[in-house]
């Protein structure tokens, strides 16, 4: 989801997300298929989303999951 939010700058909303999924993991030939209840993991990832990023302009959050992400440098 934090590359959706990022590339698109926008949180998904149900169905964008599952079109981004279904585009990244099926369409790009790493699975066959969506997992079996893909519904509910959706419902469930929106709803944590909403609750951590509930106060927070897009902006905000953009930088936030940028700053979370591991940095790897070559020495």
């Amino acid at each position: 989801m934090e590359e959706f939010i990022i590339k698109h700058k926008k949180i998904p909303n149900h169905h964008e997300i599952a079109v981004f999924y279904y585009n990244r993991y099926v369409e790009s030939g790493k699975r066959k298929t969506l997992p079996y209840l893909t519904n509910a993991w959706i419902n469930d990832l929106l709803n944590k989303y909403q609750i951590a990023f509930k106060d927070l302009t897009i902006q905000e959050i953009i930088s936030s999951l940028k700053e979370s992400r591991a940095l790897t440098k070559r020495a």
